[in-house]
């Protein structure tokens, strides 16, 4: 059988990570995006060496996940049903682990994988301000997309992490990069698009320090909201941005405006 795009793919990441994780880890994972198994033998397979461990340590698992979310946004949805499978594999009972005869739910929250991907997603952020290379910044969008829908079917509750998100986009000075704006714009539009209810009435508590803070202390969420969407709207008649930019800064505008009009 000829190799697929993602055998293509895991290969060329071989050459130059040593941080993956083993083979017969890699193989499950890439029989999964192939469609080889269903998610939970996938999730069964893909956890069994870390499980047996006697310290566990998922680190390299996700690393490949984020990787995947990363370079195919194609596979998101498949992602998000093997992150759900992980997380209801039944618990490790080993002795030696945690006592005699104890029994530990290691895998029911995805331990280490929302701290681990922001420190991931701050590092890939730091790339996009200074590096111009096109391949780092649609990684960038592609992975927030992940992130965004990873809180959109429910797998984390990622609330601050959209305000940082949208405070990133639209609350910096990249005026005059615009090829800043052609990254951060849309990466921050996929919180609108895919989890825009949840965002407008995120708790006060969720707003992380910016521009817009001292309004925010007083009418929480909504009076920032309402200048995400001013911005959102002045991208579309930007003719320095990319079209594409453009396109997805109007329908975030219009998609807030709909939100708005239909929590009313």
């Amino acid at each position: 059988m000829s190799p697929t795009a993602y055998d293509t793919w895991l290969v060329g990441l071989r050459e130059d990570n040593e941080s993956l994780p083993s083979i017969e880890e890699q193989q499950a994972f890439l029989d999964f995006l192939n469609e080889k198994t269903t998610a939970e033998e996938a999730a069964q397979a893909y956890t069994s060496l870390v499980t047996n461990m006697e310290y566990p340590d998922p680190e390299s698992l996700w690393l490949l996940i984020w990787q995947a979310a990363e370079d195919w946004p194609e596979t998101h949805e498949r992602l998000v049903e093997l992150l759900k499978a992980i997380s209801h594999l039944p618990p490790i009972k080993n002795a030696g682990k945690v006592g005699e005869g104890s029994v530990l739910e290691y895998w029911s929250g995805l331990p280490e994988f929302e701290f681990g991907l922001r420190e991931y997603w701050d590092g890939k952020a730091t790339r996009v301000i200074y590096n111009a290379d096109p391949s780092i910044h649609s990684c960038f969008i592609n992975l927030t997309s992940f992130n965004a829908r990873l809180f959109r079917d429910g797998v984390f509750q990622l609330e601050t992490w959209a305000i940082l998100t949208l405070s990133e986009g639209l609350e910096k000075p990249y005026e005059s990069q615009s090829h800043l704006l052609d990254t951060f714009v849309p990466a921050a539009a996929q919180y609108i698009l895919q989890t825009g209810p949840a965002v407008y009435k995120c708790e006060k508590e969720a707003i992380f320090a910016g521009p817009l803070l001292e309004k925010a202390r007083e009418k929480g969420s909504v009076e920032r909201w309402g200048f995400w969407k001013e911005r959102f709207a002045s991208m579309h008649d930007r003719k320095d941005l990319k079209e594409s930019t453009q396109a997805i800064g109007k329908q975030a505008a219009d998609r807030m405006e709909t939100i708005e009009k239909e929590s009313h």
